[in-house]
């Protein structure tokens, strides 16, 4: 079971309009790409639409989000994109 939902990341990226940085699992994907975290400024998948109903449900998702940021080892890479699943997330905070 993941930590962290779908509807947690979207609503601080999309909804509260702040910046996070996550940190991944050491043995998740994400972190052999991102060992020192990506900053994520927004979020593309999935659509504010579908998860603002969620949010108002009270569901909690896992699964996949994409947006775009920067790797947090190198700031100078501005608005890569990035796809990782929920379950990779060992923790996030606001930047």
């Amino acid at each position: 079971m993941s930590k962290f939902y779908i509807e947690d990341i979207v609503h601080a990226v999309s909804m509260a309009k702040k910046v996070i940085s996550i940190h991944f699992s050491a043995n998740s994907p994400e972190y052999s790409k991102y060992p020192e975290g990506f900053t994520l400024t927004n979020v593309t998948f999935p659509a504010l639409e579908q998860v603002a109903q969620s949010i108002v449900h009270g569901d909690k998702t896992e699964g996949i989000i994409s947006g775009t940021g920067f790797g947090n080892s190198n700031i100078e890479e501005i608005c890569n994109t990035i796809s990782f699943n929920t379950n990779s997330i060992e923790n996030f905070e606001y930047a």
